[in-house]
């Protein structure tokens, strides 16, 4: 379930359902009500909800719980307060980032191979040549020799 904060316009915590309370891990609302917005949250977003700036599916990082969440923040001008909903998507955002990073280990992983055959590739190509050049040395000599035997 998601998180429900309400927030006066002075930013003072009036409401939080349980389901913020978990998340921001708090054992009920009774710590939060009553105190400004900031001891939990970043106020920020508050704010700029307050100056007519609706806050839709923004994602933010409460360092305090380690958690990662979306927040949308709205302000009720009728009743002065500000109304905020906040998602976990902490497991969300970790398996995103295992994931880039199994790519980027995945990338580095064949750019180390396409850089060991690039020098195999050019290892065979140098004995290669020298081989053409020690075969073309012989034939030449060969050649010759065959040639002086003949006059």
């Amino acid at each position: 379930p998601n998180g429900l904060v309400v927030v006066d316009e002075n930013l003072t915590i009036q409401l939080m359902n349980k389901s913020m309370c978990h998340i921001l891990g708090i054992p009920n609302a009774n710590y939060a009500i009553g105190n400004c917005v900031t001891t939990l949250l970043d106020s920020e977003d508050y704010a700029r909800a307050l100056n007519g700036e609706k806050i839709v599916g923004k994602t933010c990082y409460v360092a305090d719980c380690n958690k990662y969440l979306e927040e949308t923040i709205v302000y009720d001008s009728v009743y002065h307060i500000i109304i905020a909903i906040y998602k976990d998507i902490t497991k969300h955002v970790i398996e995103a980032k295992k994931h880039e990073e199994t790519l980027k280990k995945s990338i580095d992983i064949a750019n180390k191979v396409v850089t060991k055959n690039m020098m195999t590739v050019q290892e065979i190509a140098s004995l290669l040549g020298e081989s053409a050049a020690e075969t073309k040395v012989a034939l030449t000599s060969l050649k010759d020799t065959l040639k002086d035997e003949n006059k």
